[in-house]
This record gives structure tokens, C-alpha cells and sequence, in this order.
């Protein structure tokens, strides 16, 4: 686990000690990240697997984009997204449970 001794005094303010806990998992990912060339991979891996899952989520996210940034595909699918969600809230069409979809799926394809 990493103590707050291990990190650059410069990084640490007096006022981050107010901060709440997912704050301080968020700043420790981006210090691990920036110097996860003095860290063993293995113990990277560790810190990240402790953080909580939304912690774990937030960060996977950010590792994805980092690999496209500005992927044309990554935009497509968020407005896909955003447009299917407005057509199930204005009523246009209705969600179907998993089960159902896949046993109309299977009975489509027997």
C-alpha cells in the first residue's frame, strides 16, 4: 500500500488531507500512472485491484481513452447511446428483460 510519506512533498498540500477517500484513490492512481516506470508492474497491479470498483471502473475508462482519444468509434457509440436512451424516456420504444430477448433470439434462429 502507499503511505503518503512515498509521495513528493510537493504533490502533497496541506488541504489534501481534507480530501474524501475517492479523491485520494483518484490522486493516487494518476501518481502511480506517472511513475509507473519506477514501479514494479506487480505492485502496481496490486494498488489498482485494492481500489474500490468504482475507482477501478473510473480508471479503466481513462486506459481505454488513452489508447484512442479521439476515436471517431468511441463517439459513435456515445451517440447511440444517447439516442436510444431518448427514444426508451420519450416512450418511442420499450426495453425488453435479457431472458426474453434471448429466448425470441433462439426461437428467430430454431
Amino acid at each position: 500500500m502507499i503511505r503518503a510519506a512515498t509521495l513528493s512533498e510537493s504533490w502533497i498540500a496541506p488541504a489534501v488531507f481534507a480530501w474524501p477517500p475517492e479523491l485520494w484513490h483518484a490522486c493516487i492512481c494518476m501518481q502511480l500512472l506517472e511513475t509507473s516506470m519506477s514501479i514494479p508492474i506487480h505492485e502496481l497491479e496490486a494498488e489498482i485491484l485494492n481500489l474500490g470498483p468504482t475507482d477501478r471502473a473510473r480508471l479503466l475508462e481513462r486506459l481505454i481513452e488513452s489508447f484512442e482519444p479521439d476515436s471517431k468509434i468511441q463517439d459513435a457509440w456515445v451517440a447511440e447511446a444517447l439516442r436510444r436512451e431518448a427514444e426508451v424516456l420519450s416512450g418511442e420504444t420499450s426495453l425488453t428483460a435479457g431472458a426474453e430477448a434471448v429466448a425470441r433470439a433462439r426461437a428467430r434462429i430454431s
